[in-house]
């Protein structure tokens, strides 16, 4: 079976074109025409017209979609309208196959075929694909396409003059072929064409370019919009930073006045925080032994951490100098017969002068 196919084809960006074909063809066709893509197959339905036969619905599953790309060869021509029998006689050839790819297209698996033209003004109005293929439908559903054995050419067609087999589809995309094709112009009669800014703008969004990927940092800053968003977050940041300074000063002055406040009242406290039963040699002892610039916490906490240690050291001491804890000494005989100013001695002056006695 010989049939037509027709397609129009939906939008492709000149991006994804391009990343289709091999760069270094892309590089030897620079100068020389046009590239246009097309869609010749969709999975789904097409009403092609059959030659020899009635037109009527073919339905083309994934699977033939897929072979399609391996039928269609590189080099398959590509001509206006249809001939006769699809014979390519007498029959202007404009164009030949590049490259073809499996794409899904609203959500159908689509066969695209990117074909060169030499000539752009032959084929700015050909938006209509048909590819001219002979393919096998089954036995048991002669609507069901199952394989497609050769493809012979492709026929382009303007949507104005016929409609495509694959009902909805639109032209894909078209690119000029720029490089030395104007080297051979007359400079004179050569125009140049700015381009607008909603090309480069909707060219950025279809590439995907973030702003950082075309600008640095600083020419970002300079920019006259963001440049005032950037100083004030710069003047932000160094309130910010000052702030902390000014409140690290003011914690440091506020912990060294109320360390100040806690060495006056210390030893006050401290008397207010001894616990009752102490002897008065104990009392002494704490009270004359406290200096308040030794202490890290002047607080009630550190206060009686430094009493319970001073209760401690006083220990050590009178058994150093064999003293009981309430002041008097154990140390030697004791002597019945004691002069009055004996018994008025301190206990720890006793025992050393009886230490040194001894020593004697």
């Amino acid at each position: 079976m010989i049939v037509e196919i027709q397609a129009l084809d939906p939008k492709l960006s000149q991006e994804e074109l391009r990343k289709m074909i091999p760069a270094e063809k892309l590089q030897s066709l620079s100068g020389k025409g046009i590239l246009q893509a097309y869609i010749v197959a969709q999975e789904g339905t097409s009403r092609p017209r059959v030659l020899g036969e009635t037109n009527q619905i073919l339905r083309w599953p994934r699977a033939v979609i897929r072979r399609i790309k391996e039928v269609l060869k590189v080099g398959t021509k590509f001509f206006i309208n249809h001939g006769k029998d699809n014979s390519h006689e007498g029959r202007r050839e404009i164009g030949e196959a590049l490259v073809s790819e499996i794409k899904e297209i609203s959500g159908n698996l689509s066969t695209i075929v990117i074909g060169h033209f030499p000539d752009k003004d032959a084929v700015k109005d050909m938006d209509v694909c048909s590819m001219e293929a002979d393919i096998n439908v089954s036995r048991d559903d002669q609507s069901l396409v199952n394989d497609i054995e050769n493809i012979s050419a492709i026929a382009l067609g303007s949507s104005r003059e016929t409609s495509p087999a694959f009902a909805g589809a639109q032209r894909l995309a078209t690119i000029q072929c720029f490089g030395d094709q104007n080297q051979h112009d007359d400079q004179s009669s050569r125009k140049e064409i700015p381009v607008t800014f909603e090309e480069v703008r909707k060219a950025v969004k279809e590439m995907n370019i973030f702003p950082m990927q075309l600008f640095t940092i600083e020419e970002i800053k300079s920019d006259r919009k963001l440049a005032p968003i950037f100083e004030e977050s710069e003047k932000l940041k160094l309130q910010v930073e000052s702030g902390k300074r000014e409140l690290e000063d003011v914690k440091k002055k506020s912990e060294e006045s109320i360390k100040s406040s806690q060495k006056t009242t210390a030893k006050v406290r401290l008397k207010e925080l001894l616990p009752e039963g102490l002897t008065k040699k104990q009392t002494d002892f704490i009270m004359e032994s406290f200096d308040p610039e030794t202490l890290q916490d002047l607080g009630d906490d550190g206060l009686k951490s430094y009493i319970g240690e001073a209760q401690k050291e006083f220990t050590r001491v009178a058994k150093l100098f064999n003293v009981d804890e309430s002041g008097s000494s154990d140390g030697g005989e004791r002597k019945d017969e004691t002069s009055s100013d004996d018994k008025k001695k301190d206990p720890v002056e006793a025992a050393m002068d009886e230490l040194l006695a001894k020593a004697q």
